[in-house]
């Protein structure tokens, strides 16, 4: 159900928040991952990118860059009004 995609959506973005507050790289790479596969299902190829951008450089890219990243794809994920 389409709901449900939204909710792993959102449970993934805060995975992202809570590996970057925690600095946790490998939690990032990991939630990253799992949102990346998430949006293949969105079938928007912005998510995607950008999703796997965070997940190749989660082991080098400065927090402070990962944050902005998970920024972008909280608002590029906004949930559709029904």
């Amino acid at each position: 159900r389409s709901s449900d995609l939204w909710d792993d959506v959102a449970s993934e973005l805060n995975r992202l928040d809570q590996a970057v507050l925690m600095e946790d790289r490998n939690l990032c790479r990991d939630a990253a991952h799992s949102l990346k596969g998430l949006c293949g299902y969105l079938r928007d190829s912005r998510l995607g990118a950008l999703a796997l951008t965070l997940h190749n450089s989660a082991s080098s890219l400065p927090f402070k860059e990962m944050h902005d990243l998970v920024k972008q794809l909280r608002a590029l994920c906004a949930r559709p009004v029904a």
